[in-house]
């Protein structure tokens, strides 16, 4: 997407939402043409990620919104939520499936870049895959990596097996080519069998080759992923897949069962702990010198977005607040603070680098009391066989109060059950004898793990978060199959070989994903990276559909009942949304041509055409007119044109949205070129403040003084550029220092 500006990050975004505006108008057409009655099914997780975007949307401007990449993101992976979530298990794992080929395809290429074979997309790193940096990049393939490890470590739990993978290519590819491959690849070996068992021998072994090949695919992820990603040098990343990795191993070989049955004694606990804490110093230290500068960056972030939340704890500066108002809070600590050695570390940040501090930055205490209860939830949710012995507090009071009088009979009846009517219930009946034995189940296959211990294990971890879940659809034939689950004797036995994946261990896969991403976040700006959004969408429409704690809401008034009515309204549904996405298809149009014209009059800008360039920023500036970084680039073009007051005026609207020193020194520029004296020094000022470590503004300062007679300021600036410590050593700043000596000498 090199026609878009930022495309490695936009491009991204324009693809992914036209993709899912054509998945969403062939399920509303899908919809449509069901004659079933509509049964919609929440569960916490869907009320509260629900609350949290409204939560979000309703408190910001909506000509913000409606021209931003992120909120029509944030649509696209709500969409997004809402189809995974009707998918069935072989849907959850085609779409694993999916992440783990993409992952590959990235660590590839990143390797490739490595080798000369491809460009980067950053002009210092080598490697950056189709991304702007190599932080997102390792952050992205974090997130895949627990997806790759998890389906090969629980190839066999997870079901992942020959006729798994039949079902699904069945499913999903041509039958017929699927045939001919398998016939032409494997006849030279069998031709000579004619029996019927030696043709279910060679089925059997054409299944075992479709199940090594997954497993080598699994692995050969793994091996990419790891060698690409120590070339990034992210440690948010490294520490991200040890988390996350750690997480998997203690599920598979029962690490947290086995060390409590090891460290009984008090003194092998202590020990172990001690340990745990050394090893933990020792690792935390290694990775902070590992690159000290970007470490005390992040520190010193994180102590100026304090005092953000300090002065709006409640409800936080509102959609992207962190990017609109940081800046400013970040001259006014250095305003105060001058002699700070922080001063070299300092930089025109975008991001928190902490996605729990931005997240209290802009939504207040109570965004974070939101996400921190979904995280509760979403780690602490029953499996589908968990549900009938466990449920939510809030959750019933809620169905109680609000949802109980849309229930249909059969929905609040299903708790009612009598056991006696159950199959399950009765030990003498043979045919679930089976079902009613754990020791069979763990006999057919020992390496199995029940839900309590996969609950157990997840429930010591981090409590993290996840985005964007809708659900209000779901079809009789999923509702069907969980009321089976529900009810023994619908449903047969638990067969280790059915193309089910199991909750338990379904379950915790999702959770390392969504562990992985939380502790890159920790460190970095995971919600800024759609691919890393993806991922976790993904991970939590599979935590959400594995949990029965669901009401589910028969819409089954009289009117719906007939099916002329039942027709019409569905109709009318159906024409209303696909109005309102052509409308946000048009709008996402729009926004790529407005992007397409920025990146024109960029490149205009950058070979010196100032003048030219103006006209395709002025195409792209109704749909981009509430965006900072493309206001920033107008206004200083605005400024090299000599068009001074105009650019003051788009410079002042920049500084709303993203304050940055390019703005408030391109501000001065325009000032001083006007005559205006006083808003010019305070514009150099303030963008020296912001980041005291650059030499330029106060160079420009020092000049408006020197210009306009004021020689006393001008050689107390002079000397202080002159020892000014330097952080990064440049040909431009030995240019500096030397005009300043020439402007003491001179004022003498």
């Amino acid at each position: 997407m090199d026609s878009l500006m930022n495309g490695t990050q936009s491009g991204k975004s324009i693809v992914f939402l036209y993709g899912v505006a054509i998945i969403s108008a062939l399920w509303i057409i899908r919809f449509w043409l069901n004659q079933e009655l509509v049964r919609i099914k929440l569960s916490t997780i869907d009320l509260l990620l629900v609350t949290v975007v409204l939560y979000i949307l309703l408190r910001n401007n909506r000509e913000e919104l409606v021209h931003s990449l992120l909120f029509f993101e944030l649509a696209g992976l709500s969409i997004l939520y809402f189809i995974i979530r009707q998918q069935t298990q072989q849907g959850y794992l085609l779409v694993l499936l999916a992440l783990v080929a993409g992952g590959l395809v990235q660590a590839i290429y990143g390797n490739l870049q490595l080798w000369g074979f491809f460009p980067s997309h950053h002009g210092i790193f080598k490697m950056t895959g189709s991304f702007f940096n190599p932080g997102p990049y390792a952050g992205y393939l974090a997130a895949i990596f627990p997806i790759s490890l998890g389906l090969y470590l629980f190839n066999f739990q997870f079901n992942i097996k020959p006729h798994s993978f039949d079902s699904i290519l069945n499913s999903y590819i041509n039958p017929i080519k699927f045939y001919f491959i398998k016939l032409y690849s494997t006849h030279f070996l069998y031709n000579n069998n004619e029996d019927k068992s030696s043709q279910e021998k060679h089925k059997c072994r054409i299944r075992s080759t479709d199940y090594t090949t997954m497993k080598s695919f699994f692995l050969i992820s793994i091996i990419s992923l790891c060698l690409v990603l120590p070339a990034s040098r992210s440690r948010a990343a490294w520490l991200a897949i040890v988390v996350s990795s750690v997480y998997l191993l203690s599920i598979k070989y029962k690490l947290v069962q086995q060390a409590k049955a090891h460290f009984k004694t008090r003194i092998r606990r202590i020990s172990l702990l001690a340990s745990l804490v050394v090893l933990l110093f020792i690792v935390g230290a290694g990775l902070y010198h590992l690159k000290k500068g970007s470490a005390n960056g992040r520190l010193l972030i994180w102590k100026v977005s304090a005092e953000m939340i300090s002065d709006k704890p409640v409800f936080g500066h509102g959609y992207d607040g962190f990017k609109k108002y940081y800046m400013d809070y970040q001259a006014e600590y250095f305003q105060y603070n001058r002699e700070s050695k922080e001063a070299l570390v300092a930089g025109d940040s975008n991001y928190a680098f902490n996605e729990l501090i931005q997240l209290t930055v802009e939504n207040g205490l109570v965004g974070l009391f939101l996400i921190l209860l979904l995280f509760k939830h979403a780690f602490s949710t029953p499996s589908n066989r968990e549900a009938s012995n466990s449920s939510s507090g809030s959750f019933r009071l809620f169905s109680f109060f609000c949802l109980r009088p849309f229930q249909s009979n059969h929905s609040n009846n299903r708790n009612n059950r009598n056991p006696s009517n159950s199959e399950a219930s009765n030990p003498s009946n043979p045919s679930n004898s089976y079902a009613s034995n754990p020791s069979n189940r763990e006999a057919s296959n020992p390496s199995n793990i029940s839900n309590s211990e996969a609950s157990n294990s997840s429930s010591g971890f981090f409590r993290l978060f996840s985005f964007f879940c809708l659900r209000p659809f779901q079809s009789n034939h999923s509702n069907n199959r969980n009321n089976n689950n529900r009810n023994p004797s619908n449903s047969e036995a638990p067969n280790p070989s059915s193309s089910e994946a199991s909750p338990s261990l379904r379950t915790p896969l999702s959770h390392a994903i969504v562990l992985s991403v939380l502790v890159f976040g920790l460190f970095s700006y995971p919600s800024q990276i759609l691919p890393i959004k993806v991922c976790l969408t993904v991970a939590l429409a599979i935590v959400a559909g594995t949990t029965s704690q669901n009401v589910i809401i028969d819409l089954q008034a009289p009117l719906l009942l007939r099916r002329s009515f039942r027709v019409a309204i569905k109709t009318v549904a159906a024409t209303v949304c696909l109005v309102v996405l052509w409308l946000a298809t048009l709008q996402i149009k729009t926004i790529g041509t407005a992007y397409t014209n920025w990146k024109n009059a960029f490149d205009l800008y950058n070979i010196g055409i100032y003048t030219e360039c103006l006209a395709d920023y002025e195409k792209a500036y109704p749909t981009l007119k509430t965006n900072g970084d493309f206001l920033t680039n107008y206004g200083k073009a605005l400024s090299m044109a000599e068009k001074h007051a105009e650019a003051t005026k788009v410079l002042q609207q920049a500084a709303r949205y993203y304050p940055n020193t390019v703005v408030y020194t391109a501000l001065g520029d325009s000032f001083k070129k006007m005559g205006q004296t006083i808003p010019a020094e305070q514009a150099y000022l303030h963008a020296g403040h912001m980041n005291p470590s650059r030499f330029y503004p106060k160079y420009l300062l020092a000049k408006l003084y020197d210009d306009t007679g004021q020689k006393e300021k001008a050689i107390q600036v002079a000397n202080e550029l002159l020892a000014k410590d330097i952080k990064v050593e440049s040909t431009a700043i030995e240019e500096i220092k030397e005009e300043m000596k020439k402007l003491i000498t001179k004022s003498k």
